[in-house]
């Protein structure tokens, strides 16, 4: 990706974030249709793919929900035992990826 490429990505994703900012963040989970938004920021935050989205809990409660196993594997693959070193899941997120990051995770659960 060139640097004007990841520049307009990052802008689309600020976008879409200051779109969802408008409810209080980490109190209001993000509903089915917003899905679409939800992909572009967990990509915008974690440098992934929304690979970790749980089909059958969103499907019961409406809500876009994430996989909470899938995605600590994803991230102890990436960063190993972060337990180990005395992090919660929360806690490690907020010190690797950010406050804005950990506040969007929280919606997600």
């Amino acid at each position: 990706m060139t640097e004007e490429e990841e520049k307009h990505e990052n802008a689309l994703m600020l976008k879409a974030d200051d779109d969802i900012k408008r409810k209080k963040e980490s109190e209001i989970p993000f509903m089915l249709h917003e899905h679409h938004n939800v992909a572009k920021l967990f990509r915008f935050y974690f440098k992934t793919n929304f690979a970790f989205y749980d089909p059958i809990i969103s499907s019961s409660t409406k809500k876009v929900s994430i996989d909470l196993l899938k995605f600590d594997d994803w991230l102890h693959s990436i960063h190993g035992e972060y337990e180990d070193k005395g992090y919660s899941m929360e806690t490690f997120i907020k010190e690797e990826y950010g406050n804005e990051a950990c506040l969007f995770f929280k919606r997600l659960i």
